[in-house]
């Protein structure tokens, strides 16, 4: 796909307008109601998966609730359940307090049975006087919630109109006659009856996705995780997997608007009605963040973490911002479990963790998932030495005075010189003072590339081609704490360097930074560490400016202590540029000595064990229509070198 000029690519406007469309319908209803009138995900792999012992503390997001009172069943210590909307939160309340107030059938007919009458007729004198005061305010307003549990809230309203829209479209009797099947076999029999009118279905529902996904809370971004058919996937595993007389309560609440004695979450059966009793206290309910939530408890109290799918959501600042939290408040021990809208995990920072995909895959083989909504499960602990921190927003305030200087070295000042330095600082002499205020607009690899980096406890950090020191600032947190070891900028150009000292004398970094005037493509240079030593090395926007460039990426190799990271961005054309930008772009860049080229990312999988990796367009200022192909890339040395 050619992305190069933004005129050509006009649906990428109509893209962001209806992913904006989306996005606002969502958020209106999360401000005013409850979403999920049930938990979405499958509580029995989470317990499998998460192994909860007596001396667990766990956070998890509440959504409906009732993972929570199951995960109690499990028997931690201690359930801290947060959830930045309050109307869940008061849900979640509002089924605490009917554990400890109600006896189990008057339990079981109000949220089994959306008994609204016996709610109401107990709510005044046994339920209210119970509950907080913002869960008050909203069941006073919202008792009809009970005229149906699992048709209110907005996802309840999503899956009652679904199912309307099946028996419209002629899947009502598919619906009606799985409700008395014996047995899976005997579901999946009726299934194949109305197999072509359930796939006209689930295209339709997915092709209508954006209308009615604000409903259950799936973002624009979310959405566009998964290029495939969700929903005939979720369909699929519904009737070929899962029992749903028996077994599968989600889609039984869903479709028959009840639960049964025998189809119910366990909180909902008898047998463990006196366990609820009993534990029902080690359940606190918490509105705000999660990140917001974990800070308040002290450093190494949480050993269980279920995240759902809330990261999907994210921008990679904010991921980082919140695991630099989890992190701390973490014990060492701790398991985190989260499910993700992808096909694989795509969040760049989290690729360092330890995952355990055997796990994830044999609780899957014990139990099908009874909700298969989304399309990735992931298990991980914390590594040796992983950590996250915080990454700083870095941007210099520009002047149209710095901008008119930039733009006159980079068009019209000659440059001069007889080898490739003097080339180099011929060309930044003049501009070296305003070269981040200019370039921080346009050189879009950057801050990606540096959110995806590792950032090892006791590190030692090189940023190959590192100019004026500006990739520091975004951890400038990182190194005023102690984190890394050593940090060494080297760079050919010499008033690029002389910039770079002033930054580390103005942030007092002089013991921890090193900067060294030299050839990236040099071994052993004075002032570097020695090969084999470093654990991350970066490069942004400096490879395509090196003739050599080759060389630059062995001596990177050589540097890196096996198991060590290599993270570079720049610009880039690939194959799967059109002809016109694999010619258009060089050329343009060829003026400033700039070599973008198809050759650096498959020599960049050879040399390194690939980790994450992205190409996309960025534009210019004062060029708006203009953007140009970039990438970033994340590789690991292997842990043994030949």
């Amino acid at each position: 796909m050619d992305l190069t000029f933004h005129s050509v690519k006009m649906s990428r406007t109509v893209h962001r307008m209806l992913n904006k469309l989306q996005d606002d319908a969502m958020f209106a209803l999360i401000g005013r109601q409850i979403i999920y009138n049930v938990a979405w995900e499958d509580p029995r792999i989470d317990a499998e998966l998460l192994d909860i012992r007596p001396d667990d503390v766990m956070l998890m997001l509440t959504t409906g609730g009732c993972n929570v009172l199951d995960m109690l069943l499990e028997g931690p210590k201690k359930i801290v359940a947060a959830d930045l909307n309050p109307r869940q939160n008061a849900l979640l309340e509002l089924k605490l307090v009917c554990i400890r107030e109600l006896e189990y059938e008057q339990f079981f007919q109000i949220f089994a049975k959306s008994n609204e009458a016996l709610f109401r007729e107990l709510y005044s004198t046994r339920l209210r006087p119970k509950l907080s005061a913002p869960a008050v305010e909203f069941w006073d307003a919202n008792k009809s919630f009970f005229k149906n549990v699992f048709w209110s809230g907005a996802s309840g309203f999503a899956a009652y109109l679904m199912l309307n829209l099946a028996k419209v479209l002629g899947v009502g009797g598919l619906i009606a006659e799985c409700r008395s099947t014996k047995s899976l076999e005997e579901q999946r029999a009726v299934y194949a009856r109305y197999a072509s009118r359930i796939a006209a279905l689930a295209s339709m529902l997915n092709f209508t996705r954006r209308l009615w996904c604000p409903l259950i809370a799936v973002p624009a971004n979310q959405l566009h995780l998964f290029d495939g058919n969700v929903v005939k996937i979720a369909v699929d595993n519904l009737f070929l997997n899962t029992h749903i007389a028996s077994d599968n309560y989600f889609y039984h609440g869903y479709m028959y608007g009840e639960y049964t004695r025998e189809c119910c979450p366990r909180y909902l059966q008898q047998q463990h009605w006196e366990t609820l009793k009993a534990r029902v206290n080690r359940v606190e309910v918490r509105t705000g963040t999660l990140q917001n939530v974990a800070a308040s408890y002290p450093d190494g109290t949480f050993s269980r973490y279920i995240l759902l799918d809330h990261m999907d959501w994210m921008p990679m600042s904010m991921v980082l911002d919140e695991w630099a939290v989890f992190v701390v408040k973490a014990r060492r021990d701790a398991r985190f479990l989260w499910r993700s809208f992808a096909s694989k995990q795509h969040i760049a920072p989290l690729k360092y963790l330890d995952f355990h995909p055997a796990n994830v895959e044999a609780a899957l083989a014990m139990y099908p998932d009874r909700v298969a909504m989304y399309n990735s499960t992931h298990l991980a602990t914390l590594s040796d030495g992983f950590t996250i921190v915080p990454r700083v927003a870095y941007a210099p305030p520009a002047t149209l005075r710095d901008d008119l200087n930039v733009l006159f070295h980079n068009w019209v000042h000659p440059i001069s010189g007889g080898d490739h330095q003097s080339r180099l600082e011929s060309f930044y002499k003049g501009q070296a003072a305003s070269y981040d205020t200019f370039r921080h607009r346009f050189l879009h690899g950057r801050v990606p590339m540096i959110e995806a980096m590792p950032t090892p406890v006791g590190g030692v950090w090189v940023d190959l081609g590192g100019g004026t020191a500006a990739n520091l600032e975004h951890l400038a947190g990182a190194i005023d704490s102690g984190l890394f070891k050593k940090v060494v900028v080297l760079d050919l150009c010499r008033p690029l360097i002389d910039v770079a000292r002033q930054r580390v004398e103005a942030h007092g970094w002089g013991k921890v930074v090193d900067l060294v005037v030299g050839d990236a493509t040099v071994q052993k240079t004075p002032g570097m560490p020695s090969p084999g030593t470093v654990d991350v090395i970066t490069m942004s926007y400096s490879l395509t400016m090196i003739p050599d460039w080759q060389a630059a990426l062995q001596n990177a190799y050589s540097l890196l202590r096996p198991g060590g990271y290599f993270a570079i961005s720049d610009f880039t054309v690939t194959p799967e540029h059109s002809l016109f930008t694999r010619t258009f772009w060089p050329a343009v860049f060829k003026q400033d000595g700039v070599r973008p080229t198809v050759d650096h990312l498959p020599a960049l999988r050879k040399l390194f064990n690939e980790v994450h990796v992205k190409v996309d367009v960025g534009g210019f200022p004062y060029v708006p229509f203009l953007k140009a192909p970039f990438y970033f890339f994340v590789g690991q040395k292997g842990a043994t070198v030949a």
